[in-house]
C-alpha cells in the first residue's frame, strides 16, 4: 500500500477558524488569509448552506446558516436552544448598556462593567 502525500486548500485553516467561531483582524495571519481567498472560502462555505460574512470595517468575520426551504429551516450545523429567563434578561441588559453608552458616551471606545455593577443591574428585576 502506497502512502499519497495529502494535499489541503492553502485556506483550509481558515475554514477551521471559521467553524469554530468568529475571525477577527488581530489574528494577521487568518486574516490576510480569509482575504486573499475570499471567494473560494465562499464557495465552500456555500456547498453546505452557509453563508461567510466578512465586516472589513469592523475587523471581523463569522458564519451563518441560509434557510433551505420557505419554512426558514437550516442544515443544522448549530443547534437553538432557547434562553433561560435569566440569561434573556442578561442580554437585555447588555444590550441597554452598550445603547444607552453608544449614545452618551463621546470619551471613550470600549464599556466596561465588573460583575458587581451588572450583578446590581440585574437585581432590580428579581
Amino acid at each position: 500500500m502506497e502512502n499519497k502525500p495529502t494535499t489541503y486548500e492553502p485556506y483550509a485553516h481558515v475554514i477551521v477558524k471559521l467553524l469554530q467561531g468568529a475571525v477577527y483582524d488581530d489574528n494577521a495571519k487568518v486574516w490576510n488569509a480569509l482575504l486573499q481567498y475570499q471567494f473560494e472560502i465562499s464557495q465552500y462555505f456555500e456547498k453546505i448552506a452557509v453563508e461567510l460574512i466578512i465586516e472589513k470595517k469592523d475587523g471581523y468575520a463569522y458564519i451563518k446558516q441560509v434557510p433551505i426551504d420557505e419554512e426558514d429551516n437550516t442544515i443544522g450545523l448549530v443547534r437553538r436552544m432557547p434562553l433561560t429567563y435569566e440569561v434573556s434578561l442578561l442580554c437585555v441588559l447588555l444590550r441597554m448598556l452598550i445603547d444607552d453608552f453608544e449614545e452618551n458616551n463621546t470619551e471613550q471606545q470600549n464599556l466596561y462593567r465588573s460583575h458587581k455593577q451588572l450583578k446590581e443591574e440585574l437585581d432590580l428585576f428579581f
